[in-house]
């Protein structure tokens, strides 16, 4: 038997004479600690009242520090009744101290990238541990009014919190527990309890290396109030995976990785070509009338009585349609759509255009449409690609700005396709940039290049353009360098079959995917494994959870700041329990009036694991902080160095450019690059922002759940506090 004192307001309580009875002190590892009494034949108020300093020894050891915040009333008559009352832990108080950083404000910040203004070296690449070091150097007067302090077992237990946060850390607001609550929630879920003794000295608790405690039904005085098992939401493999593994394929004409279609090698129809063949492709465009429309098609009938067609040419050459209402004076007067399909037209008959977009407005007209129409008119502007599975696997944009060589051996890198195009006069070498798009595989014919006009323009003179045949000066090489999909990055754990007791015991073969679009560097696998791992540790096991009451003192499990892990085992046969190791994360010790024992002790035990949030810990730090891979190109894309707005009408409009340009020069390499990174920057900035705003939403949805929570589970038990509200 070991014996209670109860000290209220800095003095002795002798229960009997006060009339109080102790009735229960819970340990809690994910909240403030609780003691409640009662005070028997008393008047009201109450002898003692709210704020009022409380603290509890059992066998000379002080087990609770805190102060009063609630009492009341019952069963009173004509004169006297019982005044129940309740107290809350010095945790709680830690919760109700605001955040006072060293200058004042009210914001601590860590960790930010040395590109922010604020930035400090010294508060930089902090880990959890050291932050939270610093958190409680910077509070510890008002930690140490309210009782709370640190100590050599505090620090070495906070050095082990080794994760270093990649994304800037504010510690800011008026409840300074709720601050260390949330970072380690966000960096190490439930793994970890910082908790405060009763003597007030600050611990934090690894629950996954708890010591194991064996309960012995037929042997200890205990029974079993509650116990399930869940498998619900078992997973007992985890996969996760990213954006497609890019990598650069570097072709050239010179060693056949690119193949000319039209050159003699193959139908030869550069032989005959002029620019004319290519102002006039005839075949590309067409004009004239609709005669009816609905939100995703347009009946037209072309101008020209003669002009036929086969069903689905103009989706088959990738033609956009503009539809026209000419007396429109304001937004309706024309849309541009992509076309999707199309039916044969007749001589002087009508064609169903079906477009990918529903039209916003009717009333259209006219039309017009622009393709890229086959044959001659693709002469010195198309190149193949003989890898057939790179042609099919062609992307927009590489994970990781790779390098090469497009200018006599100088080194540039580059994030998009890009190409080159070499030859010599006088013996006098020149090159010059590509301005090409990809056209994708569409599941049938394999992906190619386009140029937006022929690559022979570039250093052709006008009369040996409109002379054509061999009067056409030859390029001596093209070069490039183009993106391509070698499929989506993707690990897993365990790497094959699965694990966990959920498996074990119960056979429990389900996959938890998880998709991390940020995600782009293959080198990242292996911390996108361990991040499997860690997840898979919160998943993998079956949940048992429940209440157990030993009958008297459990001093092994009342020990604040030393929490243990229960099993439960039987004195005949097995009970499956022998090896759970619950952590126990409530302990209770009630002092009952009636039956054989002054005392029964309750624990609440469950193996669930929540899963921390701060997943980005394991992605690569360019792509997670929303550098230039946030914001993406169209997949027909300008690739002359820079993505372009609109990209498709930016191709039409080379393709259609104004006669007296078709000779101008095109961007030169150092405008090209400036272009780029101003587009980089941009993209970074919105991406950033997007980034933030998604951060702030997110810690919002943390802290009202974990309110929200905490607010439940008091109003289960009838208590009707929130520590953190």
């Amino acid at each position: 038997m070991t014996a209670s004192i109860l000290t209220i307001a800095g003095s002795a309580v002798n229960r009997p004479t006060a009339k109080i009875l102790l009735n229960r002190w819970k340990l809690n590892l994910d909240g403030p600690d609780e003691l409640e009494f009662s005070e028997l034949a008393a008047n009201l108020p109450g002898t003692f009242a709210p704020e009022q300093a409380v603290t509890l020894s059992i066998g000379g050891t002080t087990v609770f520090s805190g102060w009063i915040f609630w009492r009341g009333p019952s069963g009173f008559t004509r004169e006297s009744g019982t005044i129940g009352y309740r107290a809350l832990s010095l945790k709680f108080g830690a919760y109700l101290i605001p955040i006072t950083a060293s200058d004042g404000t009210g914001t601590m910040v860590f960790n930010l990238p040395s590109t922010n203004i604020n930035y400090q070296p010294t508060e930089a690449g902090l880990s959890v541990g050291t932050i939270l070091s610093q958190l409680f150097a910077q509070h510890s007067a008002q930690l140490g009014a309210i009782g709370v302090t640190t100590d050599s077992t505090t620090a070495t237990q906070l050095s082990a919190l080794t994760v270093v946060p990649p994304d800037p850390v504010y510690i800011q607001g008026n409840r300074l527990w709720s601050q260390v609550d949330q970072l380690m929630q966000l960096w190490y879920g439930s793994r970890y309890a910082v908790t405060i003794t009763g003597t007030g000295l600050i611990r934090c608790i690894d629950t996954t290396t708890l010591t194991p405690q064996t309960l012995t039904f037929g042997t200890d005085p205990i029974l079993l109030d509650a116990i399930s098992e869940d498998t619900s939401e078992c997973y007992t493999q985890v996969i996760n995976r990213g954006r497609d593994n890019v990598e650069p394929a570097y072709l050239a004409l010179s060693n056949a990785t690119l193949v000319d279609p039209h050159a003699a090698a193959g139908d030869n129809l550069e032989a005959s070509w002029t620019i004319n063949n290519y102002l006039n492709s005839g075949t590309g465009t067409d004009h004239g009338t609709v005669t009816s429309m609905s939100s995703t098609t347009l009946t037209v009938q072309s101008s020209n009585g003669s002009l036929t067609w086969a069903a689905n040419y103009w989706s088959g050459i990738q033609a956009q349609v503009s539809a026209i209402n000419a007396s429109s004076t304001g937004l309706a007067m024309t849309e541009y759509r992509r076309i999707t399909a199309n039916t044969a037209l007749t001589a002087g008959g009508t064609s169903i255009l079906t477009v990918d977009i529903p039209f916003s407005s009717s009333g259209y007209t006219t039309y017009k449409i622009f393709g890229t129409p086959p044959g001659v008119s693709q002469a010195y502007r198309r190149l193949n690609i003989a890898n057939t599975y790179i042609a099919q696997h062609l992307v927009n944009q590489f994970n990781y700005a790779v390098k090469w060589a497009p200018f006599q051996g100088q080194v540039q890198q580059t994030w998009y396709p890009a190409g080159v195009i070499i030859g010599s006069s006088g013996g006098v070498p020149w090159s010059f940039p590509a301005s090409f798009e990809i056209v994708p595989y569409d599941g049938t014919n394999n992906g190619y290049i386009l140029f937006y006009q022929p690559w022979v323009t570039y250093f052709n003179s006008q009369a040996a353009l409109l002379a054509g045949g061999s009067h056409v000066q030859q390029a001596t090489d093209i070069q490039m360098v183009l993106p391509y999909s070698r499929g989506t990055m993707s690990v897993s754990y365990p790497s094959s079959g699965y694990a966990g007791t959920a498996f074990s015991r119960f056979n429990v073969q389900r996959t938890l995917i998880r998709d991390y679009e940020t995600w782009w560097d293959q080198g990242s696998a292996t911390a996108m494994t361990t991040l499997a791992q860690q997840i898979h540790a919160t998943v993998s096991n079956v949940v048992q959870e429940g209440q157990i009451t030993y009958i008297g003192q459990y001093l092994a499990a009342l020990t604040p700041g030393s929490p243990i892990a229960l099993n439960l085992a039987n004195f005949t046969g097995t009970t499956s329990y022998e090896a759970m190791a619950a952590p126990v994360r409530t302990a209770s010790l009630e002092w009952t009036q009636t039956g054989g024992s002054f005392w029964a002790t309750r624990l609440g035990f469950t193996t669930k694991r929540q899963m921390y949030s701060g997943d980005r810990l394991y992605v690569h730090p360019s792509y997670a902080q929303g550098g230039a891979l946030s914001g993406q190109a169209s997949f027909r894309t300008s690739v002359n160095g820079m993505p372009s707005g609109n990209v498709l009408e930016s191709a039409f409009m080379n393709a259609n450019m104004d006669k007296s340009n078709l000779f101008s020069p095109v961007f030169n390499a150092d405008e090209q690059r400036a272009m780029s990174r101003a587009s980089g920057a941009e993209q970074a900035a919105q991406s950033q922002m997007a980034q933030s705003e998604t951060d702030t939403r997110g810690a919002d949805a943390l802290r009202d759940m974990q309110g929200q929570e905490r607010q439940a589970q008091d109003q289960v038990f009838g208590r009707g506090v929130d520590p953190t509200q």
